[in-house]
C-alpha cells in the first residue's frame, strides 16, 4: 500500500495542487567535484530519475567538461559478521 498522499497542502492558507504539479515544477540542486575532470561547481536538474549507466539517477553535466553525472540513491554498507 502506498501511504504518499495524492495531493499537497500548505499548512498556513490550506491551498491544494496535485503531485503531478507539485513534482513538475521541482528541481534538484547540486553541489559537486566532477569525477573525470576534478572541476567543483553547482549544477541544477530535474527532479525525475533517468536511467544512467543502468541505474536511475538525477543526471546532469558537469559545467567544465560536459560529461555526463549521475546521483543514485544511497545505498545502505551491510554489516560484515
Amino acid at each position: 500500500m502506498d501511504k504518499k498522499a495524492d495531493h499537497y497542502e500548505c499548512s498556513i492558507c490550506k491551498h491544494q495542487e496535485s503531485n503531478e504539479e507539485v513534482e513538475s515544477s521541482l528541481k534538484v540542486e547540486i553541489e559537486y567535484k566532477c569525477p573525470h575532470c576534478g572541476n567543483e561547481g553547482q549544477a541544477t536538474t530535474e527532479y525525475a530519475r533517468k536511467t544512467f549507466e543502468g541505474v536511475p539517477s538525477y543526471v546532469f553535466e558537469c559545467e567544465k567538461c560536459n560529461k555526463k553525472i549521475g546521483i543514485t540513491k544511497k545505498m545502505k554498507k551491510s554489516k560484515k559478521k
